[in-house]
This record gives C-alpha cells, structure tokens and sequence, in this order.
C-alpha cells in the first residue's frame, strides 16, 4: 500500500474519509433546515478527492462561481486538520477540462489547489455550454485508469488506487444532461474498476450537489452513491449556505484535541469560534469576585497572567469556565518564579510585569469537543502540523519567522462582554504588534501610565518579554479592558489559530468610560510566549505538547 506523494507533515497526520448520517434533504426545505453532511476525519489508507463543476448555462456564472469559493473554503479547511489527499480539479459543459489531476506532482498541496481553484473562469466554457456530464465523468474515469497503470509500473502486485485508495467524487451540476447520453453507465465503470460491487462501498462516495433553479433530482439520485442510512445527494436552495454547509460536514470526534481549530462561519457560536476560551474566577472570602482569562492549552491546563492572583490565593478559590457549561476545581496554581509584581518599589515604581504568566492545573481533564479545545503554543508539535511544516526538521525559529515577521503584525484578542438579554458574548479584536521600526514609539508609551510617573527609563519596565500594540499608527487599535487580563493574544495562519502572547497590563483603562474616545498614547503590553518557553517547557512535560 502506498503512502501520500506529500510533505513529511503527513506520515503523522490523519486522513480522511467520508460519511453520511443524514436524513433526505428535500427540495423544499430552507438552507437552515438542510441536512448535515459528515466528513469524519480519521487514521485510514490514501484518499482521492475529485471536485467536479458544472459551467453549463443551465446552471449560470452565479452559481458557478458561488461553488467554486465554497470549494477553496472545503479544500482549506480540510487542510486545516492535517489533512491532505490528492485533489482533481475538473469543469465541464459540452466538453470537459483538467484543470488539475489527482495524479498532478502538487496534488496533495492544499495551497496550490486552491489557487488552482481560485483561477476557475466560468467564461472559459462561453463557447460551448452544453451540458455533457458523461464526458465529465469519462475523463475521471481515464484519470483512474492511467493512475492504476502507473502504479502497476511502479511495481505493485496491485494497483492502490482500485485496492487501498478512498474516492470521494463530488459533483455540483444541476442534473440537466442535454448532450453525450446518460453518465450512469460511467458511474457503473468506475464502480465495476474499484470492485465496488464486490463488498467495497466504502472505498467509493459520489456526493452531488444540485445547483440552480431547475435542478433535476432524477438525474442526480442516479448518479450519486446509495448507502443504507447516508444521503448522497443534496438540492441546495441557497447556494451561498454551502460554504456552512462544508463546515458542518466535518466530524471532528478524531482530531478533537488538534490545537487551534475553530469554526469560521457566520453561525457558529461565539465558543465554537474560539473553543479554548476560558474565564477564571477567584472568590476570596470577604474580598468579593475577581475574573480573569485564560487559553486552554491541555486536557489539565490553562495558560493565563500570574497578576491575577495574589500571593495567599489557595486553589480551592479559584474556579475555571471552560465552555458553555463546563465549571472546573483548580488543582493547583503555578506562576513563573521571576514574576514579581512589587520587585521595584523602592524605586517608587508600584507595580511590575515583567515575566507575568502563570499556569492552573485542573483537577480533572476536560473532556474535548466542538466548543472546548485547546489554542496551539509555539514551538510545539502541534503548531508545527498547524503550520503545515515538517516535523521534525522545523525549528522553534522557524515558527517565530513565520509567526512574528518584522513590521505591523495583524493579531487578535477576544473581548467577553454581556449583552442586553445578559448573555456572555465574545468580541473578537482585531490589533497590530508592532514588531518594526514603530515598536519603540509602542514602548516609549508606557510611561504616561499613571502608575510609572516615577520611571526615567521605558526599559525598567517594558522588557524584551513584552509584545506592544494599540495607538493610531497606522490604525486605530481597539484596547483591552481590565477583565480581558490574562487572555491570549492570537495570531490567525492558514485557517489555525495560534497563541504568541498573553493579555498582561495596558497605559490606559478606556473601558472605564465606553463614550470617550480612546488617547493615542493607549497601549497594551502582552507577555511574549517565545521568551518563557523553558519553563512552559518543565512545566508541561508531562502534557505531551512535544515542546522543541
């Protein structure tokens, strides 16, 4: 059997397959209604994946167009697992086009399809725009067959692509077949090719997906593959619902504790949007409630700033919201040991943040699922996989180069705020570390907090442990509020998202009066992930995050 034609990446990532479990999707349902479609990732052999597109008239440049971004979205998103099959790329109208073939050298490079995809023209058919879907069809039948050949020549005693590999057809036509003959004689060709017939259904999943006003269902039942239970075939009434349509198809129950994945379409909730969003509260007896945040890091652990906690705070004060129902028992609370909060009074300076960070083990794991998962660190293997970079030749350098290059660098935060009905709803913000000529102005800013009148030198308090970011230069960067304090500060990278800082103090509280416009000098200082790796690397050796 052989291995993926793919980066080194893959040797340990997991492949899919797909599966169905949903009901008949009927044509006159809504796009809310519609049945979900399940692509379940898991380990398994070599994958096939054939996305097919009517560029008929019947079916129109709109439609056209609409299936072909939902596409590059599927194809992103299933490389955003680790995932990485080899892809055709095939348009038809009276005459079919290869625009990519699954036996193609670059095939399995998920950035390349979906350039290939993206450069899809539905004019490019103008000529002729019948509608030939046999022909479709025969040409991904010969594809298969010179794959057979070649792999016959390789050696093999039997060809991988009829014995071990899984195809996945999927076909966006309106069923409207006006020239060639019928397709379903192709279809029978392919089956009989992968023996199919012969006990093998799962090798095989023909999904077609009708588009357009006038969809002929007949036509595409007989094309599409029936298994007992699974629905192959889809009437979309809204096209534009088929980008959250992909999504859902993803069944995640395998790669559930894979770092930084979180659902990016319109109607997903705020914690499926950022799963590894925790909130941290403190209940001192006779002293009230204090909330911080923090990122879910492990099934034990979450990461979060140590001037949340005092000294005396016991674990049995604090509790930890992780989900939308999820309350956690603290085990035990351990803040990096060069954190000091008062380390220069003495030199009128009240307070000091430098190496603000701090960990709090749970007591019990957390269960993973779509809305509790962990946020990658840097410099681990996880975020290696993220990055789709070979592991393990990629270094912790690497990973700053890739995540922190020189300049403006756009990032992210995530504001927890109450709406009026007083439900808890997360507002993801959008910054700029300055990490290029603008970073000493950034710092030099930090001497208008009130709490540094006393500081002669920006140095004796920014250090090289902190990232800066707010100001106007060269946009207007909103700021964080006191109870964002120990949050992550994210970097968003090919569809992963990925933790470089945490949320430690900032020159300006502007969330105390909402109305008034925030000063330029307001800015924020988040505790630099790269510079405390050693003892995120001790601290966690037991969580086999696979720390470089």
């Amino acid at each position: 059997q052989t291995t993926y034609d793919t980066p080194r990446e893959v040797s340990a990532a997991f492949l899919a397959s797909l599966s169905e479990t949903a009901e008949e999707a009927e044509s006159n349902r809504t796009g809310s209604e519609k049945s979900k479609r399940r692509i379940r990732i898991e380990a398994g052999g070599s994958m096939n994946i054939y996305l097919v597109l009517d560029a008929s008239d019947s079916v129109g440049e709109g439609n056209f167009t609409q299936a072909r971004d939902a596409l590059v979205q599927l194809v992103e998103k299933i490389s955003s697992y680790g995932v990485f099959p080899h892809y055709a790329i095939l348009t038809f109208a009276t005459e079919p086009h290869v625009v990519l073939s699954a036996l193609a050298p670059r095939s399995s490079d998920a950035d390349f399809v979906t350039t290939q995809l993206e450069k899809l023209q539905y004019k490019s058919h103008a000529q002729r725009s019948g509608t030939n879907t046999r022909a479709a069809l025969t040409a991904l039948y010969n594809m298969m067959v010179q794959q057979e050949r070649e792999e016959l020549q390789r050696g093999h005693k039997v060809a991988p692509v009829a014995n071990s590999t899984r195809h996945v057809l999927l076909l966006m036509t309106d069923g409207n077949t006006n020239m060639g003959g019928s397709p379903e004689p192709v279809v029978a060709q392919i089956r009989e090719l992968l023996s199919i017939n012969r006990g093998r259904e799962d090798y095989l999943d023909i999904y077609v997906f009708g588009i357009g006003a006038l969809v002929n269902l007949q036509n595409l039942n007989a094309l599409a593959t029936h298994k007992s239970n699974e629905k192959h075939v889809f009437h979309m009434q809204n096209i534009q619902d088929l980008r959250k349509t992909f999504q859902e198809m993803i069944d995640e129950s395998e790669v559930l504790s894979m770092c930084g994945l979180g659902y990016d379409y319109q109607e997903a909730s705020d914690q499926q949007k950022h799963p590894w969003h925790v909130a941290i509260k403190i209940a001192r007896p006779g002293k009230g409630q204090e909330i911080c945040k923090g990122s879910l890091i492990s099934p034990y652990y979450v990461l979060t700033a140590a001037h949340c906690f005092d000294i005396n705070d016991e674990a049995q004060w604090i509790s930890v919201d992780v989900g939308p129902q999820l309350v956690n028992k603290v085990e035990e609370l351990q803040s990096h040991p060069q954190y000091h909060i008062g380390a220069l009074r003495d030199k009128g300076i009240p307070e000091f943040y430098d190496y603000d960070v701090a960990l709090v083990k749970l007591k019990k794991p957390v269960p993973f699922s779509p809305t509790v998962r962990p946020i990658c660190l840097p410099c681990t293997e996880g975020a290696t996989r993220a990055l789709r970079k070979p592991h393990p030749e990629t270094s912790c350098q690497h990973h700053e180069r890739l995540l922190l290059p020189a300049g403006e660098v756009p990032a992210l935060f995530v504001h927890e705020k109450v709406d009026r009905q007083r439900r808890k709803v997360l507002e993801r913000k959008e910054v700029h570390i300055k990490n290029g000529p603008k970073k000493s102005a950034c710092e030099a800013d930090a001497k208008k907090a009130l709490i540094y009148v006393n500081v002669t030198d920006v140095s004796q308090v920014v250090t090289p442990r902190f990232f800066c970011s707010g100001g106007i230069d060269p946009v207007v960067d909103p700021n964080t509020c006191k109870g964002d304090s120990g949050g992550p500060l994210i970097i968003h990278k090919g569809k992963r998202y990925f933790q470089v800082g945490v949320i430690s103090w900032g020159v300006v509280d502007v969330c105390k009066d909402p109305q008034q416009q925030s000063p330029p000098y307001a800015r924020d200082f988040h505790l630099n992930l790269f510079t405390v790796l050693p003892w995120l690397r001790k601290e966690l050796a037991k969580e086999e995050l696979g720390f470089m």
